[in-house]
């Protein structure tokens, strides 16, 4: 009766867990083996990435966050907000220089308990973002937040943001020289329709001095005045 009572006892908590999410004591109970498994499944089931059928015939769903996950990396070496900050930032770093375009990372970080406060994982990810522009022009940096205690609502209302440890989604993706002149003669392009655009419209405006048979010299101050306010509505 009592290992039927304590397997009982394991099931429900079990179940709780599953359905409230874990905290920084439930998640030290687990190894990294399980948190990987635990994070995964998670991701399959709220369509955060696709998986194909066994034999890979099937597409990966096109709903997905993610079209494919390159690794689920459990940072289990992270106690601190400055450790897990410097980590994804070598994570970026080394994928930059291994030139690894269109990778989708997942980096969730159990052992960080400052990171099982939202506002403070939050703050993680802004002092991330505000880096971005010191990236390479080529390198291209998305980061995604998933929380078990997202926005701080409950996890039923959006199971897939409400990761069961506290994670981030990194993807990025690395331009070739190729690719980044195309963008840059677009831009040009826009640039140069969009002054032609405004210098067309400049010429079709009224003249300033509309009246050409008045000296400017007979004008007052005041009348000049009028006579720019009238021309500058014009246009």
């Amino acid at each position: 009766i009592r290992i039927g009572f304590a397997s009982y006892s394991l099931a429900k908590r079990q179940a709780m867990e599953h359905l409230l999410g874990y905290n920084p004591t439930s998640a030290a109970q687990l190894s990294d083996e399980q948190i990987e498994d635990e994070t995964l499944q998670w991701a399959v089931d709220c369509h955060i990435v696709g998986v194909g059928d066994e034999d890979g015939d099937e597409e990966p769903n096109h709903t997905c966050k993610y079209k494919s996950l390159s690794d689920l990396i459990v940072a289990s070496q992270c106690a601190t907000v400055t450790e897990s900050l410097a980590y994804v930032w070598q994570l970026v770093a080394r994928l930059s220089q291994a030139q690894e375009t269109n990778a989708v990372h997942l980096i969730t970080f159990p052992a960080a308990i400052p990171l099982w406060n939202y506002d403070v994982m939050v703050t993680l990810l802004q002092a991330l973002a505000i880096s971005k522009p010191l990236l390479p022009p080529n390198v291209q940096l998305q980061l995604d937040l998933f929380h078990p205690d997202y926005k701080h609502s409950p996890r039923m209302w959006s199971l897939e943001t409400h990761a069961p440890f506290p994670t981030i989604g990194l993807q990025i993706n690395i331009q070739s020289s190729t690719e980044k002149k195309m963008e840059e003669e677009v831009e040009e392009e826009v640039d140069v329709d969009a002054a032609r655009t405004k210098l067309q419209a400049l010429f079709d405006a009224i003249d300033a001095h509309h009246r050409p048979n008045q000296a400017r010299d007979d004008e007052t101050p005041e009348q000049a005045l009028k006579a720019c306010q009238a021309w500058m509505g014009t246009t």
